[in-house]
């Protein structure tokens, strides 16, 4: 049976507001200002980095390692209504568009994976 895989391709400012609103929820500290845009870095799974805006106009970055902007992301689709499949793997990957880096999670449904945990 083939499996299935899908993204879900997430811009700068959505994933920005992923991780401060991730942030708030684990009771992290950032930097006061606007949160402008986030953006993965190289590696498998990406780390990546939020940049913030202080009120005197300076852009901080502020690093995440992969797990926090997994787990951010999948807050994130929760807190957005985007449905995510229950018994799916979920990926943190990167994307490259328009000389931009994105973050993606790569969603996989693999039926033989449902046939196992059904039969245990």
């Amino acid at each position: 049976m083939p499996s299935e895989f899908r993204f879900i391709v997430f811009r700068p400012n959505e994933a920005a507001k992923a991780l401060v609103l991730f942030a708030q929820k684990t009771g992290r500290k950032l930097p006061a200002g606007k949160p402008l845009s986030a953006e993965p870095t190289s590696g498998s799974p990406p780390n990546g980095t939020l940049w913030i805006e202080t009120e005197a106009g300076q852009e901080l970055p502020v690093p995440f390692d992969s797990r926090d902007i997994a787990s951010a992301l999948l807050m994130y689709c929760i807190s957005n209504k985007i449905p995510l499949p229950r018994e799916s793997e979920k990926v943190l990957e990167y994307f490259k568009r328009a000389g931009s880096l994105l973050f993606a999670m790569r969603i996989g449904i693999f039926p033989e994976a449902k046939e196992k945990n059904r039969a245990a």
